[in-house]
């Protein structure tokens, strides 16, 4: 049976044998327990706030390790909370949705150290409220709240790498003047950091910190030439990874003159391979054909 025949035939049955049998489940399956309620508190927003809050707070003080077999059951539940956030409030409080899956992401370090998430399915979660989170925002309209200090804040607690979706992404909710403004700091902290001098054989994390940063809201305004110069103020002479980012970059905001000077530009055997197939050798053929005809 699909889901429309479903819908018509349950839209046939009196409603309180519907009322019976979802109290049936209540009682019977401790799994649904918390996703019925929710959905009864809907129409009192405050007491699902309430609820809500409760569930988020048992995340955060949990003790229990989850093995990984445990963890697909786990991450299922992590979904049916987010999705309670979202479908119960998005309508009546998105105020509270922001709220709330903000207290939500503030969980993960507790959750992630006492999970096995080889699967990546519990992370998943996380990084899917992330986008929850800037659509909520979005929609609240509260002009009261410095929005661009929000998402920098947010995003200085992305030890985990749940909050990857954040500055690529992050033009749902900032105009592109905060963009260049939020830019413009990372740059500036890039640099700084540049400065600092580092231990032999360390990584300057401060620095890699700062560069992702600015790469990916390069990403959210669809700017390769920022993204490029994120590489290069790190990278005067990037490898063939960072080259090929580059590359990919420029390409996928439809900038393949910005592809080509990198392209031209000696690689490795192991890259050399990548670079010639696909869309890049497309486009090397198409230039050079338009070089060779020109008069």
């Amino acid at each position: 049976m699909d889901v429309d025949e479903l819908l018509e035939l349950l839209g046939q049955l009196d409603r309180e044998v519907l009322e019976n049998f979802i109290i049936g489940l209540y009682l019977s399956n401790p799994d649904l327990e918390k996703r019925v309620e929710s959905l009864a508190l809907r129409s009192e927003p405050e007491e699902l706030v309430k609820s809500l809050k409760k569930r988020i707070q048992s995340l955060k003080r949990g003790r229990k390790y989850i093995d990984y077999r445990e963890s697909f059951a786990f991450s299922r539940e992590l979904l049916f909370l987010l999705n309670d956030i979202e479908n119960g409030l998005k309508i009546s409080a998105p105020g509270k949705v922001v709220d709330l899956v903000r207290l939500f992401l503030e969980t993960a370090p507790a959750v992630l150290n006492r999970v096995d998430d080889s699967s990546g399915a519990i992370g998943e979660v996380f990084r899917d409220a992330v986008l929850v989170w800037l659509e909520a925002a979005k929609a609240s309209n509260n002009q009261t709240v410095d929005w661009l200090e929000e998402v920098y804040s947010l995003y200085q607690q992305n030890d985990y790498g749940i909050l990857d979706p954040l500055l690529p992404n992050s033009d749902i909710l900032l105009s592109e003047k905060q963009l260049k403004q939020l830019a413009w700091r990372f740059e500036s902290e890039l640099r700084k950091a540049l400065k600092q001098k580092t231990e032999p054989g360390l990584i300057n994390m401060a620095s890699l910190h700062c560069r992702c940063a600015l790469g990916q809201v390069a990403e959210a305004l669809h700017d390769p030439e920022l993204y490029e110069r994120s590489v290069l103020i790190d990278s005067p002479q990037p490898n063939d990874l960072q080259k090929e980012g580059i590359v990919e970059m420029y390409l996928r905001h439809k900038r393949p003159e910005g592809a080509l000077p990198w392209l031209e530009k000696p690689w490795q055997e192991r890259f050399e391979g990548r670079k010639g197939s696909g869309p890049l050798l497309t486009f090397v053929e198409k230039k050079q054909t338009s070089l060779r005809i020109a008069p």
